[in-house]
């Protein structure tokens, strides 16, 4: 059975495809491969331009919350599956502009994956921004030193699973805003 969260990501990038072709892009799906190790969902073309993007889903602030778009969570350490007591983190400050990714779980967040760039859906429109711009953005919008144990508390602070190895923080919509390239408005329903 297909978790919430997945369902939830697939709906916003078809979503997200079907507009980027209503505005006469040329969109590619990516391989298997491309979307598991790079973080890439799409590659879109328009006027000799090419983009490779990750398309991030509406997330909830917590697993009993409802799905919300103020709130935006930038991975910067992925998690491990299956659980195990072996990733926690250290005492060591995470920087963002030069990872270690010996802590944790050792696998790069999507922060760090290949896409140029990342379309995060809101409401009623995607928001598309620069990953690298992104994660200039969020060094220095995020404290690292503040770690939190609950997820809804990690606004500009990390937060890691128990057993998960993964870091994560979140980000206000309007600090995607800030440095946004494109908007592309959803149709009306």
């Amino acid at each position: 059975m297909k978790s919430e969260a997945f369902v939830a990501g697939q709906r916003a990038e078809l979503q997200f495809a079907s507009i980027a072709k209503s505005k006469g892009w040329h969109v590619r799906s990516a391989t298997r491969h491309q979307n598991i190790f790079n973080h890439i969902d799409f590659f879109i073309s328009a006027n000799a331009n090419t983009y490779s993007v990750d398309v991030k889903a509406q997330k909830k602030e917590s697993r009993n919350l409802h799905q919300q778009d103020e709130w935006h969570v930038i991975e910067f350490v992925g998690v491990v599956h299956p659980a195990t007591t072996i990733v926690n983190f250290s005492e060591n400050t995470f920087d963002p502009l030069n990872p270690n990714f010996s802590l944790g779980s050792g696998r790069h967040g999507w922060i760090y994956g290949d896409a140029t760039m990342i379309a995060f859906e809101m409401s009623d429109e995607f928001v598309i921004v620069n990953r690298k711009r992104l994660l200039r953005h969020c060094a220095d919008l995020i404290n690292f030193n503040c770690r939190v144990l609950v997820s809804q508390y990690a606004k500009y602070c990390v937060y890691s699973r128990k057993d998960r190895g993964d870091l994560v923080s979140y980000i206000h919509k309007n600090d995607l805003y800030n440095i946004c390239y494109l908007q592309w408005k959803k149709p009306a329903s």
